[in-house]
């Protein structure tokens, strides 16, 4: 889709003003949620003017000024942020199958994921039921349980093959359920008071820790958000042999990675297959759902080549300013307290825009702020800030360079 806008824009003459601003619009919007680095440098090339024989026959982009409004946008990303890589699991029976576990590091168990639920259930599949038997290779993933029970969103499901286990999965009202199976009993426990039906990013992180003879007691902690929000006791299965040392100490967390049996991330991906990154590399998972992947703007600058990429930009912006203002400039009166709405009113000034857009690009970002410094970025725009005419550094102008300053 941004490819089609960009192939389009690259034809300036036949659009009207109407119709460029309608798509650069369009443009800002999708590049907010994703531009990926040939997007990019598609996006840079159009902004290029045209060259004959080394010398420029057009000096001014007729997009450039508004161009660099739509960078800084892309870059602000205004409202939550959002996962940008992450495992789509919402069709049915989607998941990550595990192969059978031999052996099981230590005697407790501790899942920990970042999840967006999705209460939008598919339609009904009778030939699954909740009554199923559980199968002999354990798995994880949104296994969706439907049929004669309520139909559910499975977390993670791990049994072995006498039918003893544990399981996590939420209902449709986004209750989280954490369950045990023994030989005789099937135990569980509900946090109605914290559904997670909202469509956010949550983390949930679930701990069952088996208690000490003679008289310690099984207990399953709920973690969301980082935040204690139910502690039960609940049974917890035996995997691995039946017993904790009375006196073992609790361990260290420098002990985590040897305790570490598996660990996915939509990065380590290829083949509907899921790296397993944890230290010992036993367990690659198979992904039935699918692999969505995002590309944040700030972080494609760094792959096209840093963001020294841009700055040639600004000798484009001093040009337009002087032609299409005739180097005169109204007085400028003192601005309000630097917030969004005043930051869009700096925007009128395209020289100030320009400096936004650095900004923003290298807001909270390590990599972008070294790579500012290494291409000598500032000593560049300064340098070409030297250039402007005195009628266009107004206020907005020197606001912008304190708000890039800053960062």
């Amino acid at each position: 889709m941004v490819g089609a806008l960009l192939q389009v824009l690259s034809q300036p003459q036949k659009l009207n003003r109407q119709c460029a601003d309608s798509l650069l619009g369009l443009l800002q919007d999708l590049g907010s949620l994703c531009l990926k680095p040939e997007e990019m440098k598609s996006l840079l090339r159009l902004l290029r003017v045209d060259q004959d024989n080394g010398v420029a026959v057009v000096k001014i982009h007729p997009y450039c000024i508004q161009m660099i409004r739509v960078i800084s946008a892309m870059a602000a990303r205004e409202g939550q942020d959002h996962a940008l890589q992450y495992f789509d699991l919402t069709p049915p029976m989607a998941g990550i199958m595990v192969p059978t576990v031999q052996r099981w590091p230590g005697s407790g168990f501790a899942f920990h994921a970042w999840l967006c639920l999705n209460m939008d259930f598919p339609s009904c599949h009778p030939e699954f039921s909740n009554n199923r038997k559980h199968p002999a290779n354990p798995g994880t993933g949104a296994q969706h349980d439907m049929g004669k029970g309520p139909r559910r969103k499975q977390l993670y499901s791990f049994f072995t093959a006498s039918g003893t286990g544990l399981e996590a999965f939420f209902t449709m009202e986004g209750v989280l359920v954490v369950a045990v199976c023994t030989k005789k009993d099937y135990m569980a426990v509900a946090l109605p008071e914290y559904p997670l039906a909202d469509s956010r990013w949550h983390s949930v992180a679930i701990v069952h820790i088996p208690g000490r003879r003679p008289f310690g007691q099984n207990l399953v902690t709920v973690y969301i958000d980082g935040e204690q929000r139910k502690t039960a006791q609940l049974r917890f299965p035996s995997f691995s042999p039946n017993h904790v040392p009375l006196f073992k100490s609790d361990g260290e967390l420098s002990d985590l990675n040897s305790k570490l049996l598996l660990y996915y991330t939509p990065q380590a991906f290829k083949s509907q297959i899921c790296l397993d990154l944890s230290p010992n590399h036993q367990y690659d998972g198979r992904l039935t759902g699918h692999r969505v992947v995002n590309w944040d703007v700030k972080d494609v600058l760094n792959v096209i080549g840093g963001i020294g990429v841009v700055l040639p930009l600004l000798e484009q912006v001093c040009e337009a300013e002087q032609v299409y203002n005739g180097g005169l400039r109204r007085p400028a009166a003192m601005l309000l307290p630097l917030n969004k709405s005043a930051e869009g009113r700096l925007e009128r000034n395209s020289v100030a825009a320009f400096l936004l857009m650095v900004k923003n690009l290298i807001r909270h970002h390590s990599v972008n702020q070294e790579s500012l410094l290494q291409c000598h970025g500032p000593s560049i725009i300064g340098a070409m800030l030297s250039k402007v005419p005195g009628s266009m550094m107004d206020m907005n102008v020197l606001m912008a360079c304190q708000l890039l300053l800053e960062q």
